[in-house]
């Protein structure tokens, strides 16, 4: 009886402790594939800024469709790209939406889709035609960060007439307080990642009268 009892005792620790061995490399896999897995997260680090553009950048305007009774508004976004995966990435596309406010209804907000391109400057060259840095693809690599500074525009109703300091008023203006914006990223095999935040609109030059509704 105590040999059958001491046989029984044996296989059942060899069972349990080949159980043992199974979950802890299925656990290892696990975690290992979790870590693998591609996850892309945007977030801004600097806040944004913006203006009405003039006459001078005819490629933006070409790009949004540019119209009568229309001003073509530019806002400079600087981006993180964080990796969180412990496999490299690169990142294929970028798409942006800006919620601006309403101007037919002032307490309600639209989204739009903005032009996104570089936002970096023009890079010096012995040439006439200096090269603006590509704003893709953007490779990052294992549990790090890439950054870029894109340059969002879009068009909304109003007249560019006056000043500078006119026109970074009226672009600060179409925005809300605060601005929510969104951002999706496409990486390698077209997966796509959406993240949302909001800035504070400090940056952005505004008329009193929405400087007061802000306070």
């Amino acid at each position: 009886m105590m040999d059958w009892d001491m046989e029984f005792f044996r296989e059942t620790f060899a069972v349990l402790g080949s159980a043992a061995a199974l979950a802890s490399t299925l656990y290892f896999w696990l975690v290992r594939a979790n870590r693998e897995r591609a996850k892309v997260v945007a977030m801004p680090v600097g806040p944004l800024t913006g203006t009405v553009l003039g006459n001078m950048d005819y490629e933006t305007q070409r790009r949004v469709g540019f119209r009568d009774g229309h001003v073509c508004v530019k806002y400079w976004l600087e981006l993180a790209i964080l990796n969180h995966a412990s496999l490299p990435n690169a990142i294929v596309g970028i798409r942006v939406w800006i919620k601006f406010r309403d101007p037919e209804k002032p307490f309600r907000s639209l989204w739009h889709e903005m032009d996104v391109v570089s936002g970096e400057a023009p890079i010096p060259q012995e040439r006439a035609d200096p090269v603006v840095p590509r704003l893709l693809p953007i490779n990052v690599g294992p549990q790090s960060t890439g950054t870029r500074r894109l340059a969002l525009a879009t068009l909304i109703p109003g007249d560019a007439s006056g000043g500078f300091n006119a026109c970074e008023r009226q672009a600060g203006d179409a925005l809300p307080h605060p601005v929510p914006i969104r951002v999706e990223i496409t990486t390698l095999g077209q997966r796509t990642f959406m993240s949302e935040f909001v800035d504070d609109g400090k940056a952005l030059s505004r008329t009193e009268l929405e400087m007061a509704e802000a306070a």
